[in-house]
Parts: C-alpha cells; sequence; structure tokens
C-alpha cells in the first residue's frame, strides 16, 4: 500500500494524507510542479508500505545525498566481507573480546597491484629528493593545498599564473622521467 503525505496549505508543520491516485493525477497534470517529495519503505505492522512525503528542497537534497552513500556502502559491501565484532575471539589478550560497535575489514587485495603500487611510491620518494630545494617546495606547495589553485600558488610564489602553470609543468615532467618505471 501506499501512502501519500502533502503540506496542507502549504505549511511544512501540517500534513495531510492523499490518495496515491490523487497524488499521481495531480503530478502528471503538474499540479505539484516546483514541491519535492521523497519515497521510503517501511515495514508497518508485518505489511511492507510505501511512503511518499512532500518535503523542503533542502531536505530533498539531504535525501539525495543519503540515499547515493547508501547505495555506495550497499555496493562496498558486496566488495568486502563484513565478520561480526561478537564472531571474533580476543586476538590481542587486552580485552576481554571486541565489542559489536568495532569495525574490521577484510579487504581482499591484488598483490601485484600493491607491489606496483609501492615501487612507484619509492620512487616517487626518491624523484622528489632529487629535486631542488625549490622545486620541491613548489609542487609541495601545488598539491598539498585542499584544492590546487594555480592562481593562488602563483600569488604565494610571486609570479604570474602563466609562469606558475610553466614551472609546475615542467617540475612534473621531470619527475615523470625520474619515476619512469618501464
Amino acid at each position: 500500500m501506499t501512502r501519500v503525505f502533502i503540506w496542507k496549505n502549504n505549511c511544512p508543520q501540517e500534513w495531510e494524507e492523499i490518495s496515491f491516485t490523487a497524488f499521481r493525477k495531480a503530478r502528471s497534470s503538474g499540479a505539484f510542479s516546483g514541491r519535492f517529495f521523497v519515497e521510503t519503505t517501511k515495514m508497518f505492522s508485518g505489511e511492507n508500505d510505501r511512503i511518499i512525503l512532500e518535503c523542503s528542497y533542502s531536505d530533498f537534497g539531504k535525501y539525495q545525498w543519503e540515499d547515493r552513500h547508501s547505495r555506495y556502502l550497499q555496493e562496498q559491501e558486496r566488495n568486502h566481507t563484513i565478520l561480526p565484532a561478537s564472531q571474533l575471539k580476543d586476538l590481542d589478550g587486552a580485552e576481554k573480546g571486541y565489542q559489536d560497535t568495532d569495525l574490521f575489514v577484510d579487504e581482499i587485495s591484488d598483490t601485484a597491484e600493491q607491489a606496483i603500487h609501492s615501487l612507484l611510491m619509492e620512487k616517487l620518494n626518491l624523484a622528489l629528493k632529487q629535486l631542488s630545494k625549490a622545486e620541491r617546495d613548489f609542487i609541495l606547495s601545488f598539491y598539498d593545498m585542499e584544492k590546487p589553485n594555480m592562481t593562488v600558488l602563483a600569488s604565494q610564489y610571486g609570479v604570474t599564473r602563466q609562469a606558475a602553470d610553466k614551472r609546475l609543468k615542467k617540475i612534473q615532467e621531470k619527475i615523470k622521467k625520474l619515476v619512469a618505471i618501464f
């Protein structure tokens, strides 16, 4: 059964229940244009009810974000083994077992991929050490920014944006040559 609740007199503090048929007709005719609705599925009294609620634009955005995040987590669950912590024994002897809120992730990772990643990181660290102090500071300043921004970097170093861009590309090319493993 589908239940639909809309705002009574466009007031978010009061709700009015309408039939799904009336909702569908009003929505297809454009009567709810510019209004936002979220759909939930809950178990009530052993029945699987679908509920459609009117909400504000910001609540609709939050709902969409949470829905996408929930689907992402479900996808991640398919790729990982999830073990209830209550089934684990005390591994370190310091506790009397793990709490149900402790999290453990059993990630099956590709050994070859890990080896390549490790090798690349080692090569990158060696390449950074081979740069001059000025080059190293410049490129690290760029990648340390929360959102790398060439204009901000240029102003930090007192150069034009174009000069900063050219300098960054030159340093990146130098690093690529130093890191190349194939």
